[in-house]
C-alpha cells in the first residue's frame, strides 16, 4: 500500500509541473583543444532536482551567425563521474546546424532528489585554426521534456 502511494505521489508530482527542471548555461570563453567529456574550461552550475526522472535532456546550440566553426559540449557529473547518457554536444560541427539534443522518443538520462550534480558546458572549436575561428557563444540548457517556458 506504502509503494502504491508512492508511485501515485509521483505521478501527481509530474502531473502538476513539480517534477520539471529548467537550466540554462552558458560559455563564451572557446577553450581548444577539448574531448567533450573532460570539465576543464567549461563554465559549470550546481543543482539538484526536485524528484526523479528517467528522461532528463539536454540542448545545446552555438549562438552566433557562422557556427560552423564552434562546437559545444555538456555533461552532468555527480562528484568526479559523469551521469551516463549525459554528455550532448553538436553532431554535425562543420555545418550550420547549430544546435542539437541528446533527448528523441525516450529517450533522456536519470537524476535523483537530494544529490547535488554539476552541470558542465563548453565552448570549443572544431577548426584546425582553433578558437580563432569560434567567435560564438556555446549555450546548453537542461530540462524535462514538455515544458513550454524553457528558454
Amino acid at each position: 500500500m506504502k509503494l502504491l502511494f508512492f508511485c501515485l505521489a509521483i505521478s501527481a508530482m509530474n502531473a502538476f509541473g513539480q517534477c520539471s527542471i529548467c537550466l540554462p548555461l552558458t560559455d563564451a570563453t572557446c577553450t581548444y583543444p577539448h574531448d567533450c567529456i573532460s570539465t576543464n574550461g567549461c563554465q559549470s552550475v550546481t543543482f539538484t532536482v526536485p524528484c526523479y526522472r528517467d528522461d532528463y535532456c539536454i540542448k545545446v546550440e552555438a549562438n552566433c551567425s557562422d557556427c560552423k566553426y564552434c562546437q559545444v559540449c555538456a555533461n552532468v557529473y555527480q562528484g568526479g563521474t559523469r551521469v551516463p547518457n549525459s554528455n550532448t554536444h553538436r553532431q554535425n560541427c562543420g555545418s550550420l546546424d547549430c544546435e542539437d539534443y541528446n533527448c528523441g522518443q525516450g529517450e533522456g538520462f536519470e537524476l535523483f532528489p537530494n544529490i547535488t550534480y554539476t552541470f558542465y558546458v563548453c565552448l570549443t572549436s572544431c577548426s584546425p585554426n582553433g578558437c580563432e575561428d569560434c567567435d560564438c557563444a556555446g549555450k546548453a540548457t537542461l530540462y524535462t521534456p514538455g515544458q513550454t517556458s524553457c528558454p
